[in-house]
């Protein structure tokens, strides 16, 4: 209860106020007071409420100074107000660039580097287009040695298959063999090497061997007959008289070559003449290799090619031979066999050896540089 003397607030039980001391009366408030009852009560407390106000003014003064003078963006813990919602992330803040100021001499270093990697892309694009321009010359060098090459070879091809003769004996009793050889020349004379078992059943006076060389091999296979009398086909007579060597196993033999209707001449542009500087080599196993020859399967004037490898040696008495896969018949005897570009002779091809499962040749092993000397010892 209050005091009605001086306002204070005292307990219910209190008899005297605790500030005043006046005797405080126990009385029930009306059930409906005046409206101006309470006024002398309100005025006691009026001193009272201009403190309070003035202390509010005071603290709210105090709290925006303490605001203003805070760092921006801090608020002081004291007054800091708690977030119930997911506070906004804030962008980092941009940090002032204190580097240090470039100098002329930096930025003149630079533009030289910069100079230098243009200069090396520019010497980098030179080098390309020179190594472009290399490439491009060395394809081109290519290419023309690839048609040099071909044209080579089908010229020396056209040498050895021009060179290549048919061997045919006439025996007694109307017999005849055949076989195969390769015209060769020395000197102002021409000869034909084959092998000695082909000329070797000629032996009597009446039996005589000839050969047949084609000059244009369509005209022969078109009528041997027509190419015979335009001089396509030429008929040449044989030394009955061949030279052979008793050497054991060496089956060679080297004849010379006459006239029989034919001028010796036209053979100038047929027979071969031996490179020894460069075919004087036992071709390794494993070489690739041609034979051409007349085998008996084959028509009366045109020869055949077949094609393998060296496959190993074998020496019969005191001569090697090649052992071939090449197909290699009756008939193709006395023939040649060549290098796979047709540059260099091989050897004569001289036999078959049948086997149980399959059957292989046999190469009389004669280079070049051989023959020259078998030719020298004529």
């Amino acid at each position: 209860m209050y005091c009605e003397q001086c306002g204070s607030k005292n307990e219910v039980n209190d008899k005297f106020c605790t500030e005043c001391g006046k005797e405080i009366s126990i009385s029930k408030a009306p059930s409906h007071p005046h409206p101006g009852g309470n006024k002398k009560v309100f005025n006691d407390l009026q001193p009272y409420r201009t403190l309070v106000k003035a202390l509010l003014i005071t603290a709210g003064v105090a709290l925006l100074l303490v605001f203003l003078l805070s760092p921006v963006g801090e608020i002081p813990p004291e007054i800091a107000v708690i977030e119930t919602e997911e506070p906004v992330q804030q962008e980092p803040a941009i940090q002032a660039n204190t580097a240090t100021p470039v100098t002329s001499e930096e930025i003149a270093e630079l533009k030289k580097e910069i100079e230098s990697l243009k200069n090396k892309n520019t010497k980098q694009s030179q080098n390309q287009q020179q190594t472009n321009q290399s490439a491009s010359t060395l394809k081109e060098e290519l290419k023309s040695d690839e048609v040099v090459k071909n044209q080579n070879y089908e010229a020396q091809a056209s040498v050895v298959l021009d060179s290549i003769a048919k061997v045919v004996c006439y025996l007694d009793k109307d017999k005849m063999s055949s076989g195969s050889g390769t015209v060769w020349s020395k000197g102002n004379k021409y000869y034909l090497v084959t092998n000695q078992h082909v000329l070797e059943d000629a032996d009597k006076e009446d039996e005589n061997c000839i050969i047949t060389i084609a000059r244009d091999w369509n005209a022969v296979a078109d009528d041997p007959s027509v190419a015979y009398q335009n001089d396509d086909l030429l008929i040449y007579q044989l030394d009955q008289g061949y030279t052979y060597w008793e050497a054991d196993g060496l089956d060679l033999a080297i004849t010379e070559i006459y006239e029989y209707e034919q001028p010796i001449s036209y053979l100038e542009d047929i027979a071969m003449e031996t490179n020894e500087a460069e075919c004087n080599e036992t071709a390794p196993t494993g070489s690739k290799i041609k034979i051409i020859g007349f085998p008996y399967t084959s028509s009366v004037s045109l020869p055949t090619i077949t094609e393998g490898i060296i496959s190993s040696f074998e020496k019969i008495g005191e001569t090697l031979y090649y052992i071939t896969s090449a197909k290699i018949e009756h008939g193709n005897s006395g023939g040649i066999a060549v290098t796979d570009d047709y540059y260099c002779m091989v050897g004569i091809p001289s036999s078959v050896v049948v086997g149980e499962t399959e059957s292989y040749g046999r190469i009389l092993l004669l280079t070049e540089d051989d023959l020259k000397s078998f030719l020298d010892a004529i």
